[in-house]
């Protein structure tokens, strides 16, 4: 056995590790965009493996439709992640981005063109290729423009986005050291792509482990800027202005989403704290306002929001 495939083997089975660890604590703690991550790096490992199984010679048989559509399934993935970080994010910089239509229109003429292949196999082979990476090209380029101005509001989301050019970087790292011939073989390529895997992994892990760890913590502190910040010593409000003001800037973001009609897992995933971190913030959100429901929640915003019109 090479090293390189004492190397590949060691990649796949730490990545593997870590995706399975990613997993079980996004469930543990009910964040289930860090789980539907975990899915996603667990498609892109297998489709790496395999591709560098291909070409370190072993010999298995699989359809042309069926390698095609085990290439698409990592994007699917990671355009359904994407609508999942960015719910609230979008909904309150206005109208839906045309993204995933595009994608998803991409997606479908890219399989159209697999059953067209047999009428001229190496012209539709060759047209497939491209195709296929004019899709990874062009969602990348058009979601990078249009997340620039989601993130501005949401460090969380940026930070968590920026960890997906761990693998990209490798990649095209391993495909330049090929094309100038510094490594001879292209399996190179795959190997250097699940290390980047990996490191984006243990990131991410980094992260939801700190979130694991801090949760109640964080609760606490929530509870405690609650009662020091809202009264003094003798009883008087501490807070001068009305209304909104009385909020943090979490604070007024939660409540805009939970007025307009998204759930607790949805603002837990767009703001990448726990859903008993979003209860705690609703709940403080209550005490401040003086209100019991959310009919009275969305009364007192509308209210707030046509009164700054005038």
């Amino acid at each position: 056995m090479t090293i390189l495939e004492l190397l590949a083997l060691f990649l796949i089975g730490g990545t593997t590790a870590f995706i399975a660890v990613v997993i079980w604590s996004g469930v543990e703690i009910k964040m289930m965009v860090y789980r539907d991550f975990g899915i996603w790096s667990l498609s892109m490992l297998l489709l790496l493996s395999l591709q560098y199984a291909r070409h370190s010679g072993f010999h298995f048989r699989l359809s042309a439709y069926y390698a095609n559509l085990l290439r698409n399934i990592p994007v699917i993935l990671f355009i359904l992640l994407l609508r999942k970080m960015t719910a609230v994010s979008r909904f309150a910089a206005g109208p839906v981005p045309r993204l995933f239509l595009l994608c998803l229109i991409l997606l479908v003429c890219n399989e159209t063109l697999h059953f067209l292949m047999p009428l001229n196999r190496a012209l539709f082979n060759r047209v497939l290729e491209v195709s296929f990476w004019a899709l990874i090209l062009s969602a990348f380029g058009i979601s990078l423009f249009w997340l620039l101005s989601l993130i501005r509001n949401n460090s969380q989301l940026g930070i968590f986005l920026s960890t997906f050019f761990a693998p990209f970087s490798l990649f095209l790292a391993g495909n330049a050291l090929v094309y100038f011939h510094f490594i001879g073989t292209p399996e190179y390529v795959y190997v250097f792509t699940i290390a980047g895997l990996l490191i984006q992994l243990a990131i991410i892990y980094k992260n939801l482990l700190h979130l694991l760890l801090s949760e109640k913590t964080e609760d606490i502190a929530i509870n405690y800027a609650f009662e020091t910040e809202t009264h003094f010593a003798d009883g008087e409000s501490a807070w001068i202005a009305p209304g909104l003001a009385m909020l943090t800037s979490r604070e007024n973001e939660v409540l805009r989403a939970y007025c307009n009609g998204f759930t607790y897992r949805e603002i837990s995933d767009s703001f990448f704290i726990s859903p008993n971190t979003v209860r705690t913030h609703l709940k403080n959100i209550y005490k401040k306002l003086g209100i019991n429901s959310k009919t009275e929640a969305i009364r007192f915003l509308n209210q707030e929001e046509s009164g700054s019109n005038h």
